[in-house]
């Protein structure tokens, strides 16, 4: 009796550290469904979400000359500032339009395998049969880090093309050296863009790294972010 008991408790404890298991783990990518294809690609260990300000007027708006400051916040930040208004001659900001304005991006490892995964399935849809190249893409090792940070607005493309800040870009490995982009590209949609920065792998990031932060500068958009890299083992493997 009392081993039958056990071997119950046993049962339901194998259950329950199944089912507190992420869907990337329980489930092939293939058998993902849109909002966890979604889930990845904007808010999981490879994908997180950052508030900036911008200039009200880099966003269409009518507010006056902005600070030359942005704020961002961090993965243990606070949420973004509200607009600023333009303070009149008694210091009264009610009716004044906003000189600042927050807009919220993505910035996700594009070449992490969970998110490949992921961009692979939103090719297949609602199929479960995986082309050839597909697979082939999957299996790839990685030459680069493919970091992307997706909802500019399409109005600011022009204001946050500056090769030299882009040059001030890093990717921050622990206490090691940061890495500077190789290279920077541009992906339009409909009413914003994505920026695809892509850094050299000269140094291997691991575990023992404990975080890298991601600090890309677009124009006046400073969008840094820190992610855990014990939280980035995808099948016993760190994938960035």
């Amino acid at each position: 009796m009392h081993r039958t008991a056990l071997l119950s408790l046993a049962a339901l404890l194998v259950a329950a550290l199944a089912f507190g298991e992420d869907f990337w783990i329980k489930k092939d990518y293939t058998q993902w469904n849109d909002e966890e294809v979604k889930k990845i690609m904007t808010n999981s260990p490879w994908a997180k979400d950052v508030t900036v300000t911008v200039p009200a007027t880099a966003v269409g708006g009518r507010g006056g000359p902005a600070s030359s400051g942005i704020n961002v916040e961090d993965a243990g930040g606070r949420g973004g500032r509200g607009g600023r208004g333009a303070r009149g001659p008694q210091g009264d900001t009610d009716n004044a339009a906003p000189t600042e304005v927050p807009i919220s991006l993505t910035v996700s490892w594009r070449s992490a395998l969970p998110l490949r995964k992921a961009l692979v399935k939103t090719r297949l849809g609602s199929s479960t049969e995986v082309p050839a190249d597909a697979r082939q893409l999957l299996a790839k090792e990685q030459e680069e880090y493919v970091i992307v940070v997706s909802g500019v607005p399409a109005r600011m493309a022009r204001l946050v093309q500056d090769p030299v800040q882009f040059n001030r870009s890093s990717l921050k490995i622990g206490k090691k050296a940061p890495l500077t982009p190789k290279g920077v590209d541009f992906q339009t949609r409909t009413q914003t863009i994505d920026v695809v920065f892509v850094f050299p792998k000269m140094e291997a990031i691991t575990l023992d790294d404990k975080e890298v932060e991601i600090d890309l500068k677009l124009g006046p958009i400073n969008a840094k972010r820190k992610f855990s890299l014990k939280d980035m083992v995808y099948n016993g493997k760190l994938e960035l």
